[in-house]
């Protein structure tokens, strides 16, 4: 997280017989606590060398020395500011809360905030936050933030299912870490009604909780908005070196389908007794499937459960072969066969669809501006 410390803060740091003087000094030495960590970006827009001199007489010279390396990194912290969609400002004159994008926080009100850990990373496996970081890498090189200067560090927090509701929601009570969540739309044709059930519980959840006692300082999510889930974001010329000839020609010849079928379980009949999904898969594949089969099974079914007895009876081989479940992991570590034939951290932009790159750019730049930290571990 980018953090602005306001002027207020170091003046009554500065002045002992402030009433805020203890909290100001003990924000300030968790603040250099967490650019020792690498944890955050702090910023003091007023602060000089004089400044940092007088202060001596409440920080150490570890932590001296931590303001100095934010003094000496000013005018890279300015540069990447405006590059930001949120960031923090730490001010007594704040009350708590957020407004637009900048999280306003009061040493002395938000006391439970402990500015000096790392962001807390929410998905709903801990293999996502591994991909997410590489968006934000993405991001980074696109908008030529200096690899060299900036990185991205967090906490990585495993959901799954109701977990990433609980998880959030407990984030959202205790106020104690940043937390940023990311979740699935679990949307599964064009034009899905809704999410899908773990984003929907986490919404809800979330919206109870906030009407209750107001909207939590320390946390945010974001539900994909123009895919069905992660392994959608798998680039598809990678996802092809993983492809038998069938998943090529698929990914090849539909590409209006592809920000929504499930790659993992790849895609079959059952899919179709659903009417909106047998209405637009109807349109997508007018000619791969046979419908007439299709329309006499859902006649002849008298419930879903019928439905997919029958269809196995059919034998009817599927749409979509699956991927699998582990594929996001095989594409992240890929073997010695496949590991000099793409690299993610330098990923072909121009060769990932619209949507695909629609939500790299938006989690890309979320990730980025709720984990980023210096590159350089100052001791």
């Amino acid at each position: 997280m980018f953090i602005e410390v306001l002027d207020d803060v170091l003046n009554k740091a500065l002045k002992s017989s402030d009433s805020d003087h203890d909290c100001a000094v003990e924000a300030l030495r968790h603040l250099t606590w967490s650019l020792r960590k690498n944890n955050h970006l702090v910023f003091f827009p007023s602060i000089s060398p004089s400044i940092i001199e007088k202060l001596r007489p409440f920080l150490n010279d570890s932590e001296l020395k931590m303001l100095a390396y934010s003094y000496s990194k000013r005018q890279d912290l300015k540069k990447i500011r405006e590059m930001l969609r949120y960031r923090a400002e730490v001010s007594f004159n704040h009350v708590k809360g957020w407004s637009e994008s900048v999280i306003k926080i009061n040493p002395g009100r938000n006391n439970c905030l402990e500015l000096f850990e790392e962001c807390h990373l929410l998905t709903e496996n801990i293999i996502d936050a591994k991909f997410y970081q590489l968006f934000a890498l993405a991001y980074q090189k696109r908008n030529r933030i200096d690899e060299c200067v900036f990185k991205t560090n967090f906490y990585p927090l495993q959901g799954g299912g109701m977990t990433t509701k609980q998880v959030f929601l407990f984030e959202c009570e205790k106020e104690q870490h940043f937390c940023l969540a990311i979740l699935d739309s679990d949307k599964k044709w064009p034009n899905y009604k809704g999410l899908g059930q773990t984003a929907e519980a986490l919404v809800e959840g979330y919206k109870v909780l906030t009407e209750k006692t107001g909207i939590p300082i320390n946390s945010c999510f974001y539900v994909m908005q123009k895919t069905n889930e992660i392994e959608n974001l798998i680039p598809f010329y990678v996802l092809k070196i993983y492809s038998n000839s069938d998943q090529r020609s698929f990914l090849d010849r539909h590409s209006s389908a592809l920000p929504w079928f499930d790659i993992k379980k790849g895609m079959d009949y059952r899919v179709l007794y659903d009417n909106n999904a047998y209405n637009e898969w109807k349109k997508e594949f007018p000619t791969e499937i046979n419908w007439i089969v299709i329309d006499r099974i859902k006649t002849n079914s008298i419930n879903r459960d019928d439905y997919k007895r029958q269809l196995l009876k059919e034998g009817l081989n599927p749409i979509v072969s699956p991927w699998g479940s582990t594929i996001l992991e095989i594409v992240l570590n890929p073997d010695a066969r496949h590991k000099n034939k793409y690299d993610l951290k330098k990923v072909e932009w121009a060769k990932l669809s619209p949507f695909q790159q629609y939500e790299w750019d938006n989690i890309g730049k979320l990730v980025f501006s709720w984990c980023c930290c210096f590159t350089r571990k100052v001791m």
